[in-house]
């Protein structure tokens, strides 16, 4: 893959475009992951939901770090598929 060029999501964090030696076909990182066409940081997507996740509500996240709300309705739906990955990760990063 070679990359084209980098743009920048909200509160600027680059992402990058990499074009297909084989079809030359260009696509961002995040394509069919579950971060396609979302331009919240990574960091910010952690924050809410471990807000969320510590009893927050989705208004009161929303409020406190000034997002809409139906983007943070669909993060967990998306994050679904990712539950055993995400578990893991976090078992083998706790302290």
């Amino acid at each position: 893959m070679e990359e084209q060029r980098k743009y920048k999501v909200q509160a600027g964090e680059t992402r990058r475009i990499f074009r297909c030696p084989h079809c030359g076909d260009c696509f961002s990182e995040t394509k069919r992951t579950f971060l396609e066409r979302l331009r919240v940081p990574l960091r910010k997507i952690a924050q809410v939901l471990h807000a969320l996740n510590d009893g927050m509500g989705i208004n009161a996240g929303c409020r406190t770090f000034k997002g809409a709300k139906n983007p943070v309705d669909d993060w967990p739906e998306r994050l679904a598929g990712l539950k055993e990955t995400l578990l893991l990760y976090a078992l083998c990063h706790s302290a």
